[in-house]
């Protein structure tokens, strides 16, 4: 793109013959060599005759207004930055635009000499910068999933023979051996639970999540997670207080996907709850969405802690009350899944007092 000793390739995408005049001559002075466009018709043709090293981008055209050029630029373009001009007042929109994938703007008030070679050296340098670290992050995501991939089968294995031989057929295990074998089998369980949140979570940051929906009676699946859960709650103690509208219609849901947002939220509670404690789990209509609700009467969580709640690998100031442990990943998986059901997950919590988690899925597919 650059040659000839020039200091980039600009297209100049404005409509003001008088002000691409004026532009024009501040880039050719600063070295670099200008391609002007009237349009953005004629925009994108100059730029599949050749790329450039940056647009300047006018967002105000007569075949573009808005934000319309730019959306269109970077999705035909993304390799190329793109510095936008706005009017005197033009701030909100100049945000907007940085919001959807402008690298710098500027006032068309404050075009100087200095400013423009700033702006384009910095919006050139900055989509180098994200261009490389996009593709390290995705060098990291592809090997932490072949990673995650390879190892659930030996961990598998390893709890399949903690199992066996917890079972008593190969012999029975005397004291000691039984609280080595039963160590083993919550570690390889733990790692195992570590490896498939490790592998959800690479799929939803592919964009690979494909929901399988069906008809899915959303009460009975509450009651069947509760009832899974209980099994573990009753080592401390927990009571389950069940309120739920078993009046509700059937929802089109992904079940596999949805069980693991209930198993989620239950098995927090449980594990953040103090033993003899209660949690409340509440199901019923709120409008056109079915509103779950789990509540614990554990630990709570920090308020300068609930930011981090639904980020992976985040931790908080809250700690398990019988030592459990967690992979810091099942909240933001859980997110991901309610908001690709186009529903909504918060979290409400006081230190001391508990915390709860709300769910709002829409009854109705849009």
């Amino acid at each position: 793109m650059t040659t000839g000793g020039a200091a980039g390739e600009i297209v100049l995408v404005e409509d003001s013959a008088t002000q691409a005049a004026a532009v024009s001559i501040q880039l050719e002075e600063a070295g670099f060599r200008v391609r002007h466009a009237e349009t953005l018709k004629r925009a994108r043709a100059l730029l599949d005759t050749a790329p450039a090293d940056a647009i300047l981008l006018d967002l105000e055209l007569p075949d573009a207004s808005g934000l319309t050029g730019l959306d269109d630029l970077v999705a035909s373009h993304r390799a190329i930055p793109v510095v936008v001009l706005t009017s005197e007042h033009g701030e909100e929109l100049a945000l907007r635009a940085l919001a959807r994938g402008a690298e710098d703007y500027l006032p068309k008030s404050e075009l100087t000499l200095s400013s423009l070679r700033r702006a384009i050296h910095y919006a050139i340098e900055r989509h180098r910068t994200r261009n490389e670290l996009d593709r390290l992050n995705h060098q990291k995501d592809h090997l932490m999933a072949v990673v995650a991939h390879d190892l659930r089968n030996p961990l598998g294995v390893m709890r399949g023979y903690a199992d066996f031989l917890l079972s008593g057929v190969a012999g029975e295990l005397d004291a000691e051996q039984e609280e080595i074998v039963t160590t083993m089998r919550k570690t390889a369980s733990y790692m195992v639970s570590l490896v498939e949140d490790l592998l959800d979570l690479g799929r939803i940051q592919a964009g690979a999540m494909e929901l399988e929906r069906d008809e899915i009676d959303l009460p009975a699946l509450v009651r069947e997670g509760i009832r899974l859960n209980a099994v573990v709650a009753q080592d401390k103690r927990i009571h389950f207080e069940i309120d739920v509208d078993d009046a509700l219609p059937p929802m089109s849901l992904d079940r596999h996907k949805i069980r693991q947002v209930l198993d989620n939220l239950l098995s927090n509670a449980v594990k953040f709850s103090h033993p003899g404690s209660t949690v409340r789990v509440e199901l019923d209509q709120e409008r056109q969405t079915a509103k779950l609700t789990v509540r614990d009467e554990g630990v709570g969580i920090p308020a300068t802690d609930l930011p981090k709640v639904f980020r992976p690998f985040e931790r908080t100031g809250a700690r398990p009350t019988a030592g459990e442990r967690s992979t810091g990943l099942g909240l933001a998986i859980v997110r991901n899944i309610v908001e690709a059901h186009a529903g909504r997950i918060w979290v409400e919590s006081e230190v001391g007092r508990g915390t709860a988690f709300t769910v709002t899925l829409p009854l109705a597919v849009a």
